[in-house]
């Protein structure tokens, strides 16, 4: 289970709350969308309000406790991630499908609710490009170009996980990863694009 006692997002509850009156919080759920010119940003996950509440009330328990006694607060890592908001970021005839940490059982619905005629240019693959996402059932219904993985060199966790690596040879897609090249951007006019890495 993962704990949310360290101070950073102790910190960072204290800050929402303190400027509770002067933020506008929303909870993006499929369908939600909204477009800056030709940028159209659209969630289509999760499909409910209901994967936040556990969190809501979580954060509101945090503030309520003195300090310390959060620590016995934790998610399970599946939870927490399978609750990632999951974005198509489309501009012109150029998409970018952002997953998250969101693994297979989200994919899944992702497969459904993107039917069988969309073409992604760019793969944000889930979970760090860990085995517990980028299914085969995904990758062959987006049939994105490029996948992006992020994460740490040498990380505890393994990631990139050697069946994901597999899974992208199988469909042609070519990998980028944060560990190797840094930050990685991506420029496009809606048409061309091309990857830049610093």
């Amino acid at each position: 289970p993962i704990g949310y006692n360290i101070p950073e997002f102790l910190t960072f509850i204290d800050k929402v709350y303190s400027d509770i009156n002067s933020i506008k919080i929303v909870f993006p759920i499929k369908g939600y969308s909204k477009n800056y010119g030709n940028l159209n940003i659209e969630v289509i996950w999760p499909q409910s309000k209901s994967v936040y509440q556990d969190f809501v009330d979580f954060s509101n328990n945090i503030r309520s406790e003195d300090k310390g006694v959060s620590q016995n607060h934790t998610f399970s890592g599946k939870e927490v991630n399978n609750s990632s908001i999951v974005m198509l970021f489309s501009y012109g005839k150029f998409d970018v499908l952002l997953t998250g940490d969101a693994e297979i059982e989200v994919e899944k619905q992702l497969s459904i609710g993107l039917g069988k005629n969309n073409s992604i240019e760019v793969l944000k693959a889930g979970h760090h490009c860990s085995k517990t996402a980028s299914s085969e059932k995904l990758l062959s219904i987006i049939r994105a170009e490029i996948a992006i993985c992020s994460y740490g060199k040498e990380n505890k966790f393994g990631h990139p996980h050697s069946e994901t690596l597999e899974r992208f040879k199988e469909y042609g897609i070519e990998y980028y990863s944060t560990a190797e090249s840094g930050t990685i951007t991506i420029k496009t006019d809606g048409k061309d694009w091309k990857i830049i890495e610093k």
